[in-house]
């Protein structure tokens, strides 16, 4: 698990791909963290859903999550303005959020 203290870091970019993580970490979508953050990369993990405080990421530029057990994306996704980069290859995905035609 990732600790809690993470939220009070300012860091631009978090590679946690390969982790085995079950479940996406909320601290994540806290604090600092939550601010800073441009890149994310939870690749090759087994996350089956995002919070649906995932859009506190604000800053959050680019997504990586290919290859978990995504089945849904959160409705709130659309309001990620800043994310100009999105892979989920290799997840179960089988509809998107309809506020994802807003994301440009």
């Amino acid at each position: 698990s990732i600790p809690e203290e993470v939220k009070s870091v300012h860091l631009v970019e978090l590679k946690l791909a390969g982790n085995n993580l079950v479940e996406f970490p909320e601290v994540l979508c806290c604090g600092t963290l939550a601010e800073s953050l441009k890149l994310l990369d939870l690749a090759r993990n087994c996350i089956v859903q995002l919070p649906h405080k995932f859009p506190a990421l604000k800053s959050l530029v680019q997504l990586k999550l290919d290859c978990n057990e995504l089945q849904i994306l959160p409705r709130t996704f659309g309001k990620m303005t800043s994310l100009k980069f999105f892979s989920a290859s290799n997840n179960k995905l089988v509809v998107l959020p309809p506020t994802f035609p807003k994301l440009s």
